[in-house]
């Protein structure tokens, strides 16, 4: 009876952990589509934009540094429709062409895209490596949350042959007003004033914030920075711009 009662013990213990590896309410986990997009250089920041991006719009993706692909063999192109481009080291460039040449030669429909121009793509530039494509350009340079969903979206439909609507870039303001309780930024002091409930004789506080925070939705410092002065009494404005 106490063997029997130890093999029943020793079953539901083996049901548990499976059903823990298995993923919640016992289910295994889908495993995550091979990436057809390759970023490469992009900013840390940024990340957590375009992890929301590539969920929303089902492009699966890979993030590298140009010391990443550099200093590898090129196999993490396998597979790869699109590559955009930013940040490399000057020293990186003269491998990373050799890498795209072979990367092109293995797949002719693979395009390599500049997100923004930088001096260390000149060397690329000048051999042919880049395709042009100043939308993509435009979607990046206006960053954001937003443009980001809607350069994958670009992405899918122009080089994925994915259906669907593509929106074109959404302008954003080079200054404004920024406030944690708004929806966007505004850019007249009076709406400001009018939008955040604004109290007539309190004292003022004015916050500077760099403009490539505020695209790439990093403010919690500035937030809690205005929600604490507003605590303590003050009316505060949040001024965005600048490089």
């Amino acid at each position: 009876m106490i063997r029997q009662r130890a093999i029943w013990i020793a079953l539901v213990g083996l049901v548990l952990v499976a059903g823990a590896l298995s993923g919640p309410a016992g289910r295994a986990q889908p495993e995550r589509k091979p990436a057809r997009v390759m970023l490469l250089g992009v900013w840390d920041r940024v990340m957590p934009l375009i992890e929301r991006a590539s969920t929303e719009s089902d492009v699966p993706y890979v993030a590298l540094s140009g010391a990443d692909l550099a200093d590898s063999d090129g196999e993490s192109l396998d597979g790869i429709q699109v590559v955009y481009v930013l940040n490399f080291e000057a020293h990186q460039a003269t491998r990373l062409q050799e890498l795209f040449e072979q990367a092109k030669r293995d797949n002719p429909q693979l395009k390599i895209i500049p997100l923004s121009h930088r001096d260390t793509h000149v060397p690329l530039e000048s051999a042919g490596v880049f395709d042009s494509d100043p939308e993509v350009q435009s979607y990046w340079s206006g960053n954001g949350g937003v443009n980001l969903r809607r350069l994958f979206q670009y992405t899918a439909v122009t080089y994925l042959g994915a259906e669907g609507e593509v929106k074109p870039p959404l302008i954003i303001p080079d200054a404004g007003f920024y406030h944690p309780t708004l929806s966007g930024p505004l850019q007249d002091i009076k709406e400001y004033r009018k939008a955040v409930g604004w109290k007539v004789g309190s004292p003022v506080a004015v916050l500077l914030m760099q403009h490539s925070f505020w695209i790439s939705e990093d403010t919690r410092v500035i937030d809690a920075e205005t929600r604490a002065l507003e605590d303590h009494g003050f009316n505060v404005a949040v001024i965005f711009g600048g490089a």
